[in-house]
């Protein structure tokens, strides 16, 4: 029991002391004063919990995967440190701008709750991130500490106050957000060693954690939202009856009693979660998931009942107030809750996945239902209770969706991860013959070492390198390595070049043509993944953008990509990333489709050719794949150069989708004879008709 002990513990004195301090505040205060003060807790736990969890939860999952990938963690601390102070300064010049606002219409006038709430945002961010660091190395018995400080210190001094006789609102608003501090110092103890050590990797730089932090950001916010928002709408509508607007406040805070109960559940879950997630072990995650998950059933099973059946008299007992709100009030507020216990569960396995953007959508979903439900004219109350129900309903939803769309994917990443590992990887595949084609004009200086790459990654794959027109020893080299050579008689580009070895693999009984290009760029250890996608694809890209930063693109160039894959993806009916990839693997329908009509401009091997497979029923597909500097030499086209073509491509682009490509492919002629040892072999100048010559050889099947 004892990390789940400590960890009840330190949460049952920091739960305790919140309902203290709204129900010692209800008992000392008036009715206007304690409603102002009620709506401070509220307010309080959107601006520190809603922000700086985010925090909390970032660090976590960094300190988290770095204990799994091995080094010191001082550098962890100092970016996080950074980043909370950053985030410290934006969140108060946004109190400052929402002062006029905030001040007059939730806190009934009082500037000094004002102050108190600017009080809790250093505070908050102390205090979160300790327990990020602290959840991150599962030093439990430190983030306990820090929800024990934090909980007596919030409630100790005030009661100090009401047994002295001098309640007073303010006093009791600025203990409260003072007491943050006090459990941040607490951990101080538990972080000691986490010494400075190696350099980080870039996912852990300060920009990198603070635009992930920004993100879960919306998300712990939208989630207090969601949590919270509700009685604050209504304190501000109902400004006429203060005794109803201070019981619907009261009833929220007891039927959250148990999204409090979950925090520190959710602290548990984030770094086991992540270390699963980094080690691959998704069983692990799993039965996580699922444990949380039937901890919120039981918690189901017991609160809502009693929220229908008690809840009413519980809120008048407790905190004092003098108008009993019906049972169906109470109850369907119950039945809100565990929607958001669902989501506190769901969250941090898709933080561990990665999955940040899912987490903040879901969030961002369920609070416009709410928003829009909470203007509805009428009863404030009834408005309200249909909000909550609905957008924690949606939330929910859009949680387990994501998760379960973030699972398939991450499985299906770790499969094609274990194939790239098998020692033959073609051989993986017994039914494939593949043939690589090599495009290559003047690549004397690189060809060489790809066509040995490409024998040491794929043994059993043969390799054809098409020389394009060279002017240099582009064909003596690659013939010189082990390669068969087709030479053309002059350039065609990368497209005239493609059709000619697309025709050669049709003629020769090969089943599969992957692109690799002449100059090292494309890491022949990533095939297996495309030849797997192949399995329910005729044409597979291998992407450069599906694993984000890791080929930067930037300017004019950059905009034209984003414009081909957005057109596209919506040509193909599923997200496109890297349409002007040229690693890539055609077979099924595509191979004799694009031996017969492969386009010869440039990019018009990639764009176009994706515009003609599509419009002909190929199914297209897409796989992440590492892009490499040039071995030698310069690119064949320079930046300004690129650029007038992407914007051809980008016209050519328009041409393709209003022509029709409704094609049927013609019979192809019977098998050529192939030699049996690597020989240059002269392709006619028009590669539709590839006549090939060589010298008289027996047959190969």
């Amino acid at each position: 029991m004892g990390p789940p002990a400590l960890m009840a513990g330190g949460l049952a004195v920091t739960g305790l002391a919140g309902y203290g301090f709204v129900a010692l505040s209800g008992h000392t205060l008036s009715t206007v004063d304690a409603a102002t003060v009620a709506s401070l807790y509220l307010t309080v736990n959107i601006v520190g919990p809603g922000l700086f969890a985010a925090l909390e939860q970032e660090t976590s999952r960094t300190v988290s995967a770095r204990r799994v990938a091995g080094g010191e963690l001082g550098s962890v601390l100092r970016r996080a440190a950074k980043v909370a102070f950053g985030m410290t300064i934006a969140v108060l010049l946004v109190l400052a701008a929402l002062a006029p606002v905030l001040t007059p219409r939730a806190l009934a006038d009082n500037w000094g709750l004002y102050g108190a709430v600017l009080l809790s945002v250093p505070t908050s961010a102390a205090v979160y991130l300790a327990r990020g660091l602290l959840g991150g190395l599962q030093r439990f018995a430190g983030y306990a500490a820090t929800l024990a400080a934090e909980g007596i210190m919030r409630l100790a001094p005030c009661l100090l106050l009401a047994v002295a006789g001098t309640p007073h609102a303010v006093g009791y608003s600025l203990i409260f957000a003072a007491g943050s501090v006090f459990g941040a110092l607490a951990g101080l103890p538990w972080l000691r060693g986490t010494r400075a050590g190696a350099p980080l990797p870039a996912e852990s730089t300060a920009l990198g954690l603070a635009g992930r932090a920004t993100l879960l950001a919306g998300a712990t916010l939208l989630t207090l939202v969601v949590a919270n928002v509700a009685p604050i709408v209504v304190t501000a509508r109902l400004a006429a009856d203060p005794a109803t607007a201070q019981a619907f406040a009261d009833t929220f805070v007891l039927v959250r009693f148990p999204v409090l109960l979950f925090a520190p559940v959710q602290a548990m879950l984030l770094p086991a979660m992540t270390a699963a997630a980094t080690r691959g072990d998704l069983p692990a995650l799993r039965a996580r998931l699922r444990l949380g998950l039937v901890a919120v059933g039981v918690v189901a099973v017991l609160a809502v009942p009693a929220s229908f059946l008690l809840g009413p008299w519980a809120v008048q007992l407790l905190f004092g107030a003098h108008v009993r709100l019906a049972a169906g009030v109470v109850g369907a507020l119950g039945v809100g809750t565990i929607g958001v216990l669902v989501a506190q569960v769901a969250q941090p396995a898709l933080v561990a996945l990665g999955r940040h953007r899912l987490a903040t959508g879901s969030w961002l979903a369920g609070t416009v239902l709410l928003a829009v439900l909470l203007a509805v004219p009428g009863d404030p109350v009834t408005a309200a209770v249909a909000g909550q129900l609905a957008g924690c309903a949606l939330v929910a939803l859009g949680m387990l969706v994501s998760l379960r769309f973030a699972l398939r994917r991450r499985i299906l990443h770790n499969d094609l991860a274990q194939i790239g590992n098998t020692p033959d990887r073609v051989n993986a595949y017994p039914d494939v013959r593949a043939l690589i084609v090599v495009p290559a004009w003047n690549e004397q200086q690189s060809v060489g070492a790809t066509i040995t790459e490409i024998a040491a990654a794929l043994p059993s794959a043969d390799v054809l390198v098409v020389d394009d027109g060279s002017t240099d020893a582009t064909a003596a080299v690659a013939q010189e390595a082990g390669a068969r050579v087709l030479r053309l008689p002059f350039n065609l580009g990368v497209g005239g070049a493609m059709r000619a070895g697309f025709r050669y693999a049709e003629r020769n009984g090969y089943t599969v043509a992957v692109q690799v290009d002449a100059d090292g760029q494309h890491d022949p250890a990533d095939v297996p993944r495309l030849l797997a996608a192949l399995d329910s694809a005729d044409l597979v890209i291998g992407s450069r953008f599906a694993r984000p930063g890791e080929y930067p693109v930037r300017g004019p160039r950059r905009w034209a990509m984003l414009l081909l894959a957005a057109t596209l993806t919506r040509l193909a009916g599923h997200r496109l990333t890297d349409v002007t990839s040229g690693f890539k693997a055609v077979g099924g329908r595509a191979l004799p489709l694009f031996a017969e009509f492969c386009p010869v401009e440039y990019l018009g091997d990639t764009v176009e050719s994706l515009v003609i497979a599509v419009r002909s029923g190929c199914v297209v597909a897409e796989v992440p794949t590492r892009m490499r500097a040039r071995r030698a030499g310069l690119p064949s086209h320079g930046p300004w150069k690129a650029g007038i073509y992407l914007f051809r491509a980008c016209f050519a682009l328009l041409l393709a989708l209003v022509r029709r490509w409704d094609v049927t492919v013609s019979a192809i002629p019977a098998a050529v004879t192939v030699p049996d040892t690597p020989a240059a072999v002269t392709v006619a100048a028009d590669p539709a008709a590839v006549t090939v010559a060589a010298d008289p050889v027996e047959p190969r099947s």
